[in-house]
């Protein structure tokens, strides 16, 4: 292999757990109340509290008996006695970053503060297979929040977060985003989550307010007001494939959770893997919550491939992840995993195999001078013990970024205007400078091989056609 181009950033060991602090997080729609912040929170089992548990709080009993190891944080949740449902949003109030350059950010102006705060929703999996993903996704978009706050904020107004738990049932999630903005309660929307997801909320929404999905998809997403940073199969998985197959993976088992993006990433992976005269020998599909996999084990024995790519997400792939390292063959052959970043890679780290490799825009070690620059930003706000700072978080950061260069080049954030605009806008956060064009923006993307609890960046992969 490779070496890696880059080196270790920070020097720190990697923990999932975090410093505590004030910072506030509230549940929006049909859900309500006060998280603890700041969000060393453990990562598979993220509080979530609904609003069955806030009636139930009213009774003085909870409708149910949730994990052990978060009963603790969930009472601190439900009998806080100051919880306001009424006004269920993260403070606003204006502060300056500590961030690596000295300088300090001027004061917004008495005015500017004044002014109607611009409600952002901020969907991301708080609960269900990314849950895990949530508390560093949160600090980032935090972190966002207070350098906007600092200077401009989101169309000259100050910027609340609006935090809605994208891991409920897809349709649940749109109703309460759809709610929200149907009474004036959400300006703007940005979304990490599953495609299925977006896809709920495209339609419930309607093109009503401006609405940013960060995350890898599976490209072909035009509706009216939605706009897209992260990379599509054809930029992630195509280069990654020709690098792997180059190395004489030539005979492939696609495996990955049964909903549209992994569909439509290995739909595209047969025709790839067919010109480089690869032959796909299966493909597997898991339902969400599967934890029998012996039937999944069997059929990749019988299969023989000699590469595996995996579009599994979440927790869905730690379960995979530890089966497959009792079955020493299988455990040995290389992998490309789509949706692995170093959060999820902790959750099984002590049993990742050695040819486990990962093709994402973004690494908790950076490749680019930008990146090293955010992830000192923030280790310098939430501490060396914070959740890892992995792509999934940035593009949360990233995301609430983009939307305010939306909102400041069409001067509102009304979506006709936005639209209007919105070709050429220039996007400077995380990972360097980059441009929309036909409202998605084009990134790079690298390839890294799991080492312990660390992906290390091996090659920049070739840019492909979108």
């Amino acid at each position: 292999m490779r070496e890696p181009v880059d080196e270790r950033v920070g020097g720190h060991s990697i923990d999932q757990l975090g410093e505590r602090g004030q910072v506030e997080q509230h549940l929006i729609g049909k859900l309500g109340g006060r998280l603890p912040g700041a969000l060393g929170q453990r990562a598979q089992h993220p509080p979530v509290v609904d609003r069955d548990a806030l009636q139930a709080k009213r009774r003085g009993q909870l409708p149910v008996q949730p994990p052990a190891e978060i009963r603790q944080d969930i009472a601190k949740v439900i009998l806080e006695p100051a919880l306001q449902i009424q006004n269920p949003v993260v403070s606003h109030a204006p502060f300056a970053p500590t961030i690596a350059d000295p300088a300090t950010p001027p004061e917004p102006s008495a005015q500017r503060r004044a002014e109607r705060p611009a409600r952002v929703g901020l969907a991301i999996p708080l609960s269900g297979p990314l849950g895990l993903l949530g508390p560093s996704s949160l600090n980032s978009a935090l972190l966002a929040c207070e350098e906007l706050n600092a200077a401009d904020g989101v169309a000259s107004r100050p910027l609340e977060l609006v935090v809605v738990d994208a891991g409920q049932e897809p349709p649940r999630v749109a109703r309460q985003l759809a709610e929200l903005a149907a009474d004036r309660s959400l300006d703007a929307l940005v979304g990490m989550h599953t495609s299925t997801v977006r896809r709920a909320i495209v339609r419930q929404l309607g093109g009503r307010v401006p609405y940013v999905y960060t995350p890898p998809y599976e490209g072909g997403e035009r509706a009216r007001g939605v706009f897209l940073l992260g990379s599509t199969p054809a930029e992630q998985l195509s280069p990654a494939l020709r690098w792997l197959a180059a190395r004489a993976a030539r005979r492939w088992v696609l495996v990955g959770n049964d909903y549209v993006w992994p569909r439509r990433v290995n739909s595209l992976a047969r025709e790839e893997l067919a010109v480089l005269g690869a032959t796909v020998a299966g493909e597997l599909y898991l339902p969400f919550g599967a934890t029998d996999l012996d039937a999944t084990i069997r059929a990749l024995r019988d299969a023989r491939p000699h590469a595996l790519l995996i579009t599994l997400i979440g927790e869905e792939l730690v379960r995979f992840e530890r089966r497959v390292a009792d079955e020493a063959r299988l455990a040995r052959l290389p992998q490309l995993c789509l949706a692995l970043d170093e959060n999820v890679l902790l959750a099984f780290a002590e049993v990742a195999p050695a040819n486990l490799f990962s093709a994402m825009e973004y690494f908790a070690e950076p490749p680019t001078p930008d990146g090293r620059l955010m992830a000192e930003r923030y280790r310098i706000r939430f501490g060396p013990d914070a959740p890892l700072l992995s792509v999934y978080a940035q593009s949360c950061y990233e995301g609430v970024h983009a939307l305010a260069a939306l909102a400041r080049r069409a001067g509102s954030l009304h979506v006709g205007a936005i639209e209007a605009r919105a070709d050429g806008t220039v996007v400077e956060a995380g990972r360097g400078s980059a441009r929309l064009r036909g409202r998605a923006l084009r990134p790079d993307v690298y390839l890294a091989q799991a080492d312990g609890s660390a992906l290390r960046v091996l090659v920049r992969l070739p840019r492909a056609g979108r």
